[in-house]
């Protein structure tokens, strides 16, 4: 009986229809999680390289003036020198790895070997131009909208205007319940970080924030330029 219906089971296996929007839609979704982790691992190892580089570059003159201060407190004889530096090489060979000497014969790098790609069981539901596409037009959605993302959140050092801040317009807008709500805009504010601080006070989604940032930049530019003329 048991192997009956170990054959009957393999049987309904082999008879279903892998080209189903069910099985599509099931490999859809793992490509979708896919693609968005990759995304967003290749977004976090750029925000880590940034943020790296602005730090070796804030300590590198700090380190330099560190150095050449050590330096002038050891005075070494010009007849030691040579024998002095070749000791401080040794000792930095040594200390960048120590191989026990029993080991050092059969220390050689070993060759890398790369996963091969196996798509499982994706080629037998879509084709593999059909995925390549797919994980394509994913990764352009993803980098779209943290394209919008860095737009909106925008360094605070880079948008202030120097002067003092004045009162420049009156902005009237609605919130999600249709209450009319009055805004006063600065002369300093920028209409990005003014935008994303509103949406989150609002409630308001990505694309009605995007807007409230366009309409605020078309009212700033026109309004400065004009004060611009009037100071002129």
């Amino acid at each position: 009986m048991e192997s009956d219906l170990t054959r009957d089971d393999i049987a309904r296996f082999r008879g279903l229809n892998m080209a189903h929007g069910f099985f599509k839609s099931i490999v859809k979704n793992q490509i979708d999680r896919d693609e968005y982790h990759k995304v967003m691992e290749e977004r976090r190892r750029e925000v880590q390289q940034k943020m790296n580089e602005e730090r070796l570059a804030t300590l590198r003159p700090n380190q330099n003036r560190s150095q050449q201060i050590g330096e002038k407190k050891l005075y070494i004889p010009p007849h030691l020198r040579d024998s002095v530096n070749k000791a401080n090489q040794v000792a930095n060979n040594e200390r960048k790895l120590y191989i026990p000497p029993h080991l050092r014969d059969n220390h050689s790098p070993q060759p890398i070997v790369k996963p091969k790609n196996d798509r499982g069981n994706c080629s037998a539901i879509i084709s593999e131009v059909e995925e390549n596409n797919l994980r394509e037009k994913i990764r352009n959605r993803l980098k779209g909208r943290m394209e919008d993302i860095d737009n909106i959140t925008v360094p605070k050092s880079n948008s202030e205007a120097v002067g003092s801040s004045e009162p420049l317009f009156m902005l009237n807008m609605k919130d999600m319940d249709g209450n009319s709500v009055e805004v006063a805009v600065m002369n300093t504010d920028n209409a990005a970080r003014l935008a994303k601080e509103l949406g989150r006070k609002y409630g308001f989604n990505d694309d009605q924030c995007r807007m409230l940032r366009l309409t605020l930049d078309h009212e700033l530019e026109k309004r400065l330029s004009r004060v611009e003329a009037v100071q002129q």
